[in-house]
């Protein structure tokens, strides 16, 4: 075993520092060098450290002749260290009990540098962890790759910066010493900045383990607590943050980077100091009278420049994410396993150590009937998994009154022949066809191996405890496939006793002689219930998919329930029982993201507030319908090409490859990824004067200005000051046009003064080259949807039809449009959606930059890209991870089911649901991560999400107000815009319909003429001042 070195700096956490060590001394992994170095503790720290070394020999002691503060205190510890790891843990804090064990594996199992865990804050009160809006999903970066995030995200991940939830390398470490030696100064606030900067640049390969937990504690003590915060102490606090980043910039000129890095490097100093100087603008608003800061941040350029990007960038305060309580049922399962009266640890197997991608085990029956049908060719059609399934439950009954618990898998095959006469070789095609399926669909449960592998590394015996009608051999062939090796093997099939009746317990108890057993299963009956009879220790590993769907008590509010609140056209159908697209997915997602049923999940969302959850699951079973549907009416129509127009056609794009290359039936039908924009085309409509009357149906004619309106069309005129100032002779070019009729005149005017038809044939030329090179034989476009225009503009360039796929289409005239251009349009959507455009434009849109023309070069025609900086960081985080969710469920989804695609009914509507419930019905923790989102709703404009949403809101909730319903929109489309909780709806009603609130507050049967009958309720007497006594209503609102 290798060892792992950890330094303790101690100072001033004598109330804390016992915990910290003694959560070393109990780590599984027992091979550690405890370093606790005494930074001149003014408490009782010596006497604590030594009475616990005398207690564990791995404890060193080390005390420092003077303060040397944090940053030199860490220093000495780890020039003493001489493990093969170096780690370090603060002494008001402490780790999990598995914690080094499962960071060493990481680290050895990915070949990584570093490996980093997760933390979770910790109170008086609770613990509870954040940030959920970036989950790592234990993902493994390429060094280079990971310092690129490091920086992008500018300091707001904690968990990126810290250091003692990191596991090092003892050479990087060497590399990290040898580079901050130079630094001589007492610091204390943002030192592990400093050292995460120079071990993650050595660090070639950086990995994170999630069930690894840091408990980070939060105290009043600690240097950043503001609790009897002082000037002297925010100047000292700010001087350190200088002090490293001085050295951070140091070291990045020194390897020649600081460039790279210098916009996010001055974002990041900038946001560390001005925290400290709210704190300071605080204590001042408190005393005017306070003494100045030595910091003159009111004319520091680097401050005021941050101010400016906070204020422009709403979603600053966003990336946190939703806080949700840590649960700990999993570190409890795991004590048990530690148990030392503990002897035996006995496993469950399905749901519990390996998973299926189903709702149900039986789901996979569905799958035989291809093969059922090329054996049997049975004249009618016949469903071999209804016989599959009734033939084991019958079998079952039949052996129940005979007093045999269990049946076999040769037994149902045996039952299936004989009751519907079959042939009994070809079923046995059949059953070996079935056990092939158990060994390809059976896959590890990452969470159950974890458990598994710490009983293995304890050197407990560990035993298979299964009822299960499936073989030995092939129970063999599925553990070894998944890493599993047992001592035992109980099989109910094999033994004919079940856990279910208890009899297999009592005979383990009877074979193994000892009841000093703990078993671990999924099942709350047989695998938790009823081991205790038999004095069996016993934990829950919770399903997965009881998790996702409600069955457990963990609260997921309607994660996998959402087609019961979600069912535009039978109210009686509940589709899980009836597509195997569904039920797939279900199984699919369930297993991915509910692997450890205890992950933190904030109990007042559908999706967690999680960006990758929502990709993963609305959005992937989306686009894996959308793949299908689509590659697959481009085969049967022989089509050759699908151009797939930037930037909405992104996503679609990526995912078709994927769902092609692994599917392996497209290879005849060329992807490409077309650059074309509304911008790049529109000069295209002033082949003559006709085209000004399309052109407003691309822009937002009340948000542009006649100068703007010029530059839209550079590409066929001429822009002079002479033709300039003829415009201006009329108009005002930089005010911005006011009517419909405006747009028209202007336009013309421009048209009649500036058209150069050289420039826009040459240009009509250019645009003729791309498209002929992109567009060929029989092709065809995707696009998100809406009029048709672009790609019937393509299709006159072009000279031939163009067989176009849309998600939807906002009304007729895309079809009009496609029919006028002799092409065929195609609708994944039958229908369209209330919300048309925005989140799900965003979602599968690339963010990057966007074609404004073409150039040729070197004879190819290439498109000019231009870039943008209205996404931040964060909207372009929040949409990679929404959008790699998707991806990952995808090729999950693929590797699944390549072989069986075609048995698995991916229906466009249903598997369309969780989308459209996200787009319609989410709760505001799950919109967290769109927030404040930009989006592109024409040529330059830029809208924020929330903004655009909040309008089509207030369009509904007026005319529904007035009571008056669009004719286009059902009643249950307007309720899609009210909020959920039933505060917000009362200030809802009360701004928009106060009818409505006077009928809510009826329903509550109170009179307002009676003061004691007043609700006790806040909730009821806010409403009913609102409603009965608005004066009352807004003193008590600003009474304070």
């Amino acid at each position: 075993m290798k060892k792992i070195s950890i330094i303790v700096p101690c100072y001033g956490t004598e109330e804390y520092v016992e915990k910290c060590i003694n959560s070393l001394f109990i780590q599984t992994y027992s091979n550690l060098e405890i370093i606790a170095v005494n930074d001149c503790s003014k408490g009782n720290m010596q006497e604590i450290l030594e009475r616990l070394a005398s207690k564990d020999s791995r404890l060193k002691i080390i005390k420092n002749e003077v303060n040397k503060g944090l940053f030199q205190t860490r220093i000495v510890g780890s020039r003493n260290a001489t493990g093969d790891y170096i780690s370090f843990l603060d002494s008001d804090d402490y780790v999990d009990t598995d914690f080094y064990r499962l960071l060493i594996n990481n680290i050895e199992e990915n070949d990584s540098d570093i490996a980093i865990s997760n933390y979770v804050r910790r109170n008086k009160d609770k613990e509870y962890i954040s940030g959920l809006i970036f989950n790592t999903n234990n993902a493994t970066y390429d060094g280079k790759e990971f310092y690129d995030m490091f920086f992008d995200q500018t300091g707001r991940n904690i968990r990126f910066h810290l250091l003692c939830n990191k596991l090092i390398k003892a050479d990087i470490w060497k590399k990290v010493i040898n580079d901050v030696s130079n630094v001589k100064d007492r610091i204390i606030m943002t030192e592990d900045l400093a050292f995460s900067t120079v071990a993650l640049f050595y660090a070639k390969k950086v990995s994170f383990c999630d069930n690894a937990i840091y408990y980070y504690t939060v105290n009043d003590n600690q240097s950043t607590s503001i609790k009897n915060i002082t000037v002297a102490k925010i100047n000292n606090n700010i001087k350190d943050i200088q002090t490293v980043f001085n050295f951070i910039k140091h070291f990045l000129t020194k390897n020649n980077i600081f460039e790279k890095y210098k916009k996010q490097f001055e974002i990041w100093k900038s946001f560390y100091i001005s925290m400290h100087i709210n704190t300071y603008k605080k204590l001042k608003k408190k005393n005017r009278k306070i003494e100045k800061l030595d910091f003159d941040y009111e004319n520091d350029e680097c401050i005021k420049s941050f101010y400016k990007i906070q204020e422009k960038d709403k979603s600053w305060d966003n990336y946190y994410g939703l806080e949700t309580s840590f649960d700990e049922s999993f570190n409890e399962i795991k004590a048990n396993i530690i148990n030392p009266d503990v002897k035996i640890i006995s496993f469950d197997m399905f749901d519990t150590l390996v998973t299926r991608p189903f709702y149900v085990p039986s789901d996979m029956f569905s799958l035989l009937n291809n093969i059922f049908i090329q054996l049997f060719n049975p004249i009618k059609a016949v469903d071999f998994s209804k016989i599959r399934k009734k033939s084991e439950a019958e079998l079952r009954n039949i052996n129940y009154r005979k007093g045999i618990p269990e049946v076999t898998l040769d037994g149902i095959y045996e039952y299936i022949s004989n009751t519907y006469n079959l042939d009994k070789k070809k079923l046995e095609k059949i059953k070996d066809k079935e056990k092939e399926m158990e060994l390809h669909f059976c896959n590890r449960r990452n969470s159950g191996y974890e458990l598994y592998s710490l009983a293995k590394h304890l050197k407990k015996k560990i035993i298979l405890t299964s009822d299960i009608y499936l073989p030995r051999d092939l129970i063999e062939s599925i553990l070894q496939k998944n890493g599993y090796e047992f001592d035992e093997i109980y099989l109910s099939s094999e033994f004919l006793k079940t856990k279910s009746s208890g009899t297999l317990f009592e005979y383990i108890i009877d074979k193994e002689k000892t009841n000093k057993i703990l078993h671990i299963g999924d099942n709350y009956e047989s695998d938790y219930e009823i081991p205790k009879r038999y004095n069996i220790q016993s934990m829950q590993l919770i399903k997965a998919s009881d998790v996702m769907m409600g069955y457990s008590r963990i609260n997921v509010k309607n994660c996998g329930n959402l087609y019961k609140h979600f069912v535009l056209f039978n109210q009686d159908h509940i589709p899980y029982e009836e597509i195997t697209g569904v039920r797939c997915s279900i199984g699919i997602i369930s297993n991915k993201y509910f692997d450890n049923p205890f992950r933190p999940y904030n109990s007042y969302s559908d999706f967690n507030g999680d960006p990758y959850f929502i990709g993963y699951y609305a959005l992937g079973m989306q686009t894996i319908s959308l793949c299908k549907w689509l590659l697959e009416d481009a085969r049967k129509n022989k089509i050759d090409s699908i151009s797939f127009m930037a930037r909405d056609g992104y996503l679609p794009y990526e995912a078709a490859k994927i769902y092609a290359k692994s599917i392996g039936n497209y290879d005849n039908i060329k992807l490409n990824y077309t650059y074309v924009s509304r911008k790049s085309l529109m000069p295209l409509l002033l082949k003559d004067k006709s085209g000004i009357s399309l052109i407003d149906t691309y822009l937002n004619i009340d948000k542009i200005t006649p100068r703007e309106l010029m530059n839209q069309f550079e590409k066929v005129i001429k822009i002079s000051k002479q033709n300039e100032n003829k415009i201006g002779e009329q108009y005002d070019l930089d005010k911005k046009i006011s009517s419909i009729d405006e747009f028209n005149s202007c336009m013309s005017l421009i048209y009649d003064v500036c058209f150069d038809q050289e420039k826009y044939d040459k240009y009509y030329k250019l645009c003729k080259k791309y498209f002929d090179q992109e567009f060929y034989k029989n092709c065809s476009t995707f696009d998100i949807g809406y009029s048709g225009k672009p790609e019937a503009i393509i299709s006159s360039i072009i000279e031939k039809p163009i067989r176009t796929y849309f998600i939807h289409a906002n009304n007729s005239s895309a079809f009009n449009n496609m029919r006028n251009c002799n092409s065929e349009l195609c609708t994944f959507y039958e229908y369209k959606p209330t919300l048309t455009g925005t989140i799900r434009e965003l979602f599968i849109s690339n963010i990057g930059p966007s074609c404004v023309g073409y150039e040729e070069k070197n004879g190819t025609i290439k498109p000019i890209l231009k870039g943008t900086d209205e996404y931040s960081y964060y909207n372009k985080k929040m949409i990679e991870s929404i959008q790699q969710g998707a991806l990952d469920f995808v090729k999950d989804f693929c590797n699944y089911f390549k072989e069986y695609i075609n048995d698995i009914d991916l229906n466009k509507y249903y598997m369309s649901i969780p989308l459209e419930y996200y787009c319609h019905y989410s709760f505001m923790e799950d919109r967290l991560p769109i927030k404040n989102l930009l989006f592109e709703d024409n040529v330059n404009n830029y809208v924020e999400l929330n903004d655009f949403i909040f309008n089509r809101y207030k369009e509904y909730s007026k005319e529904y107000s007035l009571g008056i319903i669009p004719k286009k929109i059902d009643i249950n489309e307007i309720n899609y815009y009210l909020p959920k909780r039933r505060l917000n709806r009362i200030l809802y009603y009360s701004m928009y319909d106060h009818k409505e609130l006077k009928n809510k507050w009826n329903k509550w049967k109170l009179k307002k003429d009676i003061p004691e009958q007043l609700p006790k309720s806040k909730l009821k007497r806010t409403a009913y001042y609102i409603v009965f006594d608005r004066e009352k209503f807004k003193k008590k609102l600003f009474k304070k």
